[in-house]
């Protein structure tokens, strides 16, 4: 509900965004989170893995942000005009 809010003009474009990033995440953290404990221990891993999280929450406030400012997004969406 929040991207197609911020995004009336491309909704179907502003969601698959959002749904391209969720399935990435949720195919490729559990392998690169089993690497990284692999290697570290689970106590790190899991600080790394807060961290990866911080920046991504981060990422996402600046672009809705963004997006709140301007007429553009970072992720260069199409237009329908008819």
């Amino acid at each position: 509900f929040g991207v197609v809010t911020l995004r009336p003009d491309a909704p179907a474009a502003a969601t698959g965004v959002v749904q391209v990033g969720l399935a990435g995440g949720i195919a490729v953290g559990p392998l690169l989170f089993g690497l990284l404990a692999g290697h570290l221990d689970y106590g790190r891993s899991w600080m790394v893995v807060t961290a990866v999280m911080l920046i991504a929450a981060w990422l996402v406030f600046r672009g809705a942000v963004g997006l709140g400012h301007h007429s553009g997004s970072l992720v260069p969406l199409a237009r329908s005009d008819g």
